[in-house]
């Protein structure tokens, strides 16, 4: 397939995507993100390589265009919208201590190492990797990238999202309150879900690339035009979540796309919720004392291309 180029009009306003979020507002996406919706569901936007790829924003959008068959994931096809995972790594790099942020060159290099250290020692479940490498079953570069995904699919995502999402309720007493009386597995996955839409951690934004020429939402999309679905602007879709700036441990929010949405959604989805339903329904309530040792707004929060939202420190006392 040849890549597709396509003419913009000389006075076309093309949106920046992954602008920087409200500093006032962290928690919520950034603010012109947030403004296409009222534009159209789909619009053209600028990603980092200077290349204008369709963004689809709207709730109902994102759901129609990820499981439509006109589209691919194969990024290996020409014109297909790539994220800067360079600077993403770069801005995330560095693990001193657990819960921060690490540079995954540094350590996809210390998978591979301790692949091959364990090739013909296999010891123990946390190698199982190793082991699938010795049998024959893997080779290291498909092991390495497996481990990989474990690491930020698996670990950093969940890690985040208790780390944010303890901000978020400590800026919401309200809701926190609401939270710590929950004593049924039943309202407290509803809340889960709630705190899943609001934050939207994978901020990165799905990434397809068009098969054909088709039609979609009004405009007209070509063989190899790149498209990003930003998950966080499709979960404050007011039409989809009515008053999307309120957080509501309430709302029957399971229609959210924090996991993404069609074949390819997370398929740890359900591991991640028992996490934060654990997490959420005891920390709180066994420290019910817990709050910022800091001002608010001495949180560093990531930039909005980093690979996941969320905090870079969070210092709390009790």
């Amino acid at each position: 397939m040849a890549e597709a180029t396509t003419e913009l009009a000389p006075d076309e306003q093309v949106y920046e995507y992954q602008d920087d979020r409200d500093a006032k507002c962290p928690f919520a996406p950034p603010p012109g993100l947030r403004a296409l919706n009222d534009k159209a569901p789909v619009t053209r936007g600028k990603i980092w390589d200077g290349s204008t790829p369709w963004l689809v924003t709207g709730h109902a959008a994102q759901r129609a265009i990820l499981s439509d068959p006109r589209v691919s994931s194969d990024d290996k096809q020409p014109g297909f919208p790539y994220p800067n995972q360079r600077r993403a790594h770069r801005q995330d790099a560095g693990r001193p201590q657990a819960g921060r942020p690490g540079d995954l060159t540094r350590a996809a290099a210390a998978l591979a190492d301790d692949l091959r250290a364990a090739r013909c020692a296999v010891r123990g479940p946390r190698l199982l990797l190793a082991a699938r490498v010795k049998d024959g079953d893997l080779t290291l570069p498909e092991a390495t990238l497996l481990a990989i995904i474990l690491l930020i699919a698996g670990h950093e995502t969940s890690a985040t999202m208790i780390t944010v999402g303890t901000a978020l309720l400590l800026e919401n007493p309200e809701q926190l309150a609401r939270l710590q009386q929950i004593d049924n597995t039943k309202d407290a996955a509803g809340a889960v879900e709630e705190i899943l839409r609001y934050l939207t951690v994978a901020q990165f934004g799905q990434r397809r690339i068009a098969s054909e020429d088709f039609e979609f939402e009004g405009v007209d999309i070509k063989a190899g035009d790149g498209i990003v679905v930003p998950l966080p602007a499709g979960n404050w879709d007011p039409d989809a979540f009515p008053d999307p700036e309120k957080l509501d441990l309430t709302r029957k929010a399971t229609h959210h796309h924090a996991f993404g949405w069609g074949i390819h959604q997370c398929l740890g989805q359900q591991l991640a919720r028992i996490e934060l339903q654990v997490v959420y329904g005891t920390l709180y309530r066994r420290v019910p004392t817990l709050r910022l040792a800091v001002d608010r707004d001495e949180l560093e929060f990531r930039p909005a291309d980093a690979l996941a939202f969320g905090i870079r420190e969070l210092p709390v006392t009790w």
